[in-house]
């Protein structure tokens, strides 16, 4: 019996999807890397050494673990999630990253790097990278600059990024608290049946005294064609034909 090409494609795409809701059992646990210039590097996965949260695909990082690894920083806390587990029908990773340097020290740059592999979800081409972050700074000189870049890897690797969204930048603008927002203006990937990772990467340029909060989410949706898009409009055209028509008889009606 011949098999057509053509009618395995929707299959895979199923199976894929069936396995991408199954969620850890299909995925590569969340990771969490934090790297200080010229320093250590620290390498926290979900549910390992490390990990203070015993959640599933959620990764947390006390502040006595950073400041374990990095004797410069005073706290506080590393957070990031995705939700590659459940049935909604797009998928994000959303990291959340407060780092303080102590007093007396030189100023330091912090790259944080977030990574879960094993999305398929959503299961049809193209897809859309979405970003969005916040900055906020304290004690941080004019001038110092903390920045997200969320995106895929299409080849599945761990802390991979061959897809991004728009790389996004907070500039603090003096020595009291200050706050800026930003969102990415989307990008878009196609990748079949096939699964992909999803990448956040924060950096933190830190004064001695200073704190920055760099809150970051990569959400990835499905993105309809154009054709697709006119089919949903011309489907709606018979309807209101229809109703206009029957509008038209109602009104002929009452003037009779």
């Amino acid at each position: 019996m011949k098999v057509q090409f053509k009618y395995l494609m929707p299959a895979a795409t199923a199976v894929a999807l069936c396995l991408a809701i199954s969620g850890p059992a299909s995925a590569g646990p969340l990771t969490i890397q934090i790297v200080q210039t010229g320093g250590p590097t620290l390498t926290v996965a979900d549910n390992g050494v490390g990990d203070s949260d015993p959640t599933p695909n959620v990764v947390s990082i006390s502040s006595a673990t950073l400041t374990s690894t990095f004797s410069r920083l005073a706290g506080t806390n590393t957070v990031s999630a995705s939700n590659i587990a459940t049935t909604d029908p797009d998928r994000s990773l959303s990291t959340n990253v407060t780092l303080k340097l102590n007093a007396a020290q030189p100023n330091t740059t912090y790259t944080i790097t977030a990574s879960q592999t094993g999305f398929v979800v959503p299961a049809s081409d193209p897809r859309a990278v979405d970003t969005s972050a916040s900055f906020t700074f304290s004690k941080e000189t004019a001038g110092k600059t903390a920045t997200f870049q969320g995106g895929v890897s299409t080849t599945n690797t761990l802390f991979g990024q061959d897809v991004s969204d728009t790389l996004l930048k907070g500039t603090s603008t003096g020595l009291a608290l200050n706050s800026s927002s930003a969102n990415g203006a989307g990008t878009s990937f196609s990748n079949g049946a096939n699964f992909y990772a999803i990448t956040n990467i924060l950096t933190e340029n830190l004064v001695a005294g200073g704190q920055i909060q760099d809150q970051g989410t990569t959400d990835i949706t499905a993105t309809p064609e154009p054709s697709t898009l006119v089919l949903a409009c011309l489907a709606g055209v018979p309807f209101a034909i229809a109703r206009f028509r029957r509008w038209g008889r109602k009104d002929a009606d009452q003037k009779s």
